[in-house]
């Protein structure tokens, strides 16, 4: 049995290969919804239909290739508090009773299930109890919930999304560089499998990582090279195109 992605670029290909046009959908379209179409997309010169399908596989790999988009939930500007036993860093996360932001920040999502939250007299040397000069932490200890949604290879992130390749929009042939052909090519993406407690207004107003990767820009844009041995990708770049 071929994987979604297997399937989705052999209809891709067959697309452009009948039509000369790319599929298209809402960014934030289910993975069930259908999909409409989009295009012609006007190719430069020496470009095929067979080198976008080539540039569009690229892409989603990229995207395949890591589990999840992912987040990391320690606030590095938290002054942390010492505490024997606890780490000085990573997870549980422990925070200053007094640290307002972070107390607000790490409790949206203790509400939503990822993080228990225990609390704690500490004195001024970081031992646990009560002297003149002790004050009150909070403990972020990780759910089970939280642990299922670690990234499978970048423990201590939190995976938000997946994202997926909606549309190659444009192919621009530029100026050559290091001898190889040099093309900008825009498209856009959608993001997908979206984690319920991401979409929460109070998470997303205190972490803006998250809030970025579900309501940021879906279009970006990218440099290839191409020499005989193929395509090479750059490094993709946020953009808002014009209306």
């Amino acid at each position: 049995m071929r994987n979604a992605s297997g399937i989705r670029y052999s209809l891709l290909s067959s697309l452009i290969a009948t039509t000369g046009y790319l599929m298209t959908a809402s960014p934030m379209a289910s993975a069930s919804e259908e999909l409409s179409l989009k295009g012609p997309v006007e190719l430069p010169p020496g470009v095929q239909a067979s080198d976008v399908e080539k540039i569009a596989s690229i892409i989603q790999k990229r995207f395949d290739s890591i589990s999840c988009e992912r987040v990391n939930f320690e606030l590095f500007d938290l002054q942390r508090p010492k505490v024997d036993g606890y780490p000085t860093s990573g997870l549980p996360y422990i925070v200053n009773a007094s640290n307002r932001h972070a107390v607000e920040s790490y409790n949206a999502l203790a509400d939503l299930g990822l993080f228990t939250r225990s609390e704690m007299s500490v004195n001024s040397d970081g031992s646990q109890g009560k002297d003149a000069l002790s004050s009150k932490v909070y403990i972020y200890a990780q759910t089970p919930l939280g642990k299922e949604s670690e990234a499978l290879e970048a423990p201590g992130y939190t995976c938000v999304c997946k994202t997926e390749l909606v549309s190659i929009d444009s192919i621009t042939h530029k100026p050559p560089a290091f001898g190889q052909d040099l093309y900008e090519v825009t498209y856009t993406i959608r993001r997908t499998a979206i984690a319920p407690w991401a979409l929460d207004n109070r998470v997303q107003s205190s972490w803006t990582d998250v809030a970025r990767l579900i309501n940021g820009s879906m279009h970006r844009r990218e440099s290839f090279l191409r020499s005989a041995s193929g395509w090479t990708p750059g490094s993709p770049t946020l953009f808002a195109p014009h209306r």
